[in-house]
């Protein structure tokens, strides 16, 4: 279906386009870094203190766990945030891997009911975001807390890396920004079942941007990058868990040591 949203010309306009960005490419394709490093520190803030890894570490198992999870039901990758800690303290990782998620839910309808200017109406998204919240009964507030705000800034986020992507490619960025981050998230949602929303999401962008009177090239060219730094993370991340399966007889040796 996405393939068929443009002629041959426009892919090739939308290809020549996204070239013609430069170092301006890297930046974009280097976004998720941020959003990446965020939302790791709500998870790491879920883990006992005396179980917690170091920033580095937690940060390579995030961006490990978030590469598998691009494979399947976005959950493939959460038994490497367990994996990585020591055998003793695996039970409190595998509590604060499932709180992590239902943080990172309820985040996702708070920032949709955000998105999307709700004003009281989105009372009812926050309801529906605490509920689900509560599901983690064995988690202090606190690291509740910390875990939602992390995954709603992180996923609030998509509203810079969208903007971004549209002020670099010549097209007004602020009104546009929010409707297709909305449109992305609400795709994303909706596709969750197959694998890395592929189709899904572009489809979301390059129609909600149409509506919106923004070129069809620049709107192929930023599905185009957001799908090729996708796959550059999800390459990443396939090494870093790699990495980490392969020394997991390493840690479980120094635990016992």
């Amino acid at each position: 279906m996405f393939s068929r949203l443009a002629g041959g010309a426009e892919w090739r306009r939308a290809w020549s386009t996204g070239v013609s960005l430069g170092p301006a490419l890297l930046v974009l394709l280097a976004l998720p870094a941020v959003s990446h490093f965020i939302k790791m520190l709500g998870w790491r803030a879920l883990l006992p203190r005396q179980a917690r890894p170091s920033l580095a570490t937690a940060y390579a198992t995030f961006v490990a766990a978030q590469g598998v999870n691009e494979l399947g039901f976005s959950v493939m990758g959460e038994p490497l945030k367990v994996l990585v800690l020591a055998p003793t303290h695996r039970a409190a990782g595998i509590k604060a891997a499932v709180a992590d998620n239902l943080a990172a839910l309820a985040a996702l309808f708070a920032v949709i009911g955000t998105l999307a200017r709700l004003g009281l109406g989105a009372l009812p998204v926050l309801l529906l975001a605490l509920m689900v919240l509560a599901r983690a009964k064995e988690q202090s507030w606190s690291g509740l807390l910390a875990a939602f705000v992390a995954h709603y800034l992180g996923k609030l986020w998509l509203v810079v890396e969208i903007g971004l992507g549209l002020h670099f490619l010549g097209e007004s960025a602020l009104p546009a920004a929010r409707q297709l981050s909305l449109a992305c998230l609400g795709a994303a949602a909706l596709g969750a079942p197959v694998p890395g929303q592929l189709g899904i999401v572009e489809v979301a962008l390059t129609h909600t941007g149409s509506l919106l009177g923004i070129a069809a090239p620049s709107l192929l060219a930023l599905a185009l990058i957001r799908r090729l730094r996708s796959l550059l993370w999800l390459l990443l991340g396939l090494l870093l868990a790699a990495r980490i399966v392969h020394t997991r007889p390493l840690i479980r040796a120094s635990s016992l040591s």
